[in-house]
């Protein structure tokens, strides 16, 4: 079995260009970036996207960067042009982001969790981030091999049909199996 890690969380401050920025503080959660230092900051060294991560290639990457996703966007145009990066989730989007992301051949897609399915349509479910992908039934084959989840008491799996995944090219949902797990 396959043990190495196969996604790396860390703490950096990222942006359009590198040089030192003013960071808030004591805000838990929602400490960012400003422009100007008018409350509780302190100096930090501000990167790039394509310099802090030039030697790796990943398939998924998550901005969650309080309203500073454009900027980190600027600062990560090769990143964005690379062929493994498939999908990016995004925050807070604006115009100018959605039009970098289109540019590197992103567009908007929406993912059902429950019922395990990708899709270009809007789905029922709410969300507070913005996925964008490059290859939707690349992203789709790839849901549809990843083994069954436990949410709650219940194993979620995506419904198969004729040894295919049902709906990933087709406009209805994805069919679901769920099965109540008796603890």
């Amino acid at each position: 079995m396959d043990r190495r890690p196969k996604a790396r969380c860390q703490t950096r401050y990222d942006g359009p260009t590198e040089r030192e920025v003013a960071f808030t503080v004591g805000l838990d959660t929602v400490n960012k970036v400003v422009l100007t230092k008018n409350q509780d900051c302190r100096l930090v060294q501000q990167k790039t996207i394509d310099s802090i991560l030039s030697n790796v290639s990943p398939t998924f990457a998550k901005l969650d960067v309080e309203g500073y996703e454009e900027e980190v966007l600027r600062g990560g145009q090769a990143f964005l042009g690379r062929s493994s990066l498939q999908a990016i989730q995004l925050e807070t989007v604006t115009p100018h982001a959605m039009k970098m992301l289109s540019l590197h051949g992103f567009a908007r897609a929406f993912y059902d969790p429950f019922r395990r399915f990708l899709s270009t349509e809007a789905v029922d479910i709410q969300s507070c981030n913005a996925l964008f992908v490059k290859n939707v039934s690349f992203v789709n084959s790839r849901i549809g091999q990843s083994p069954k989840v436990r949410v709650l008491d219940f194993l979620i799996w995506p419904y198969r049909a004729s040894g295919a995944i049902a709906g990933c090219v087709c406009p209805r949902p994805l069919g679901l199996e769920i099965h109540h797990v008796h603890t």
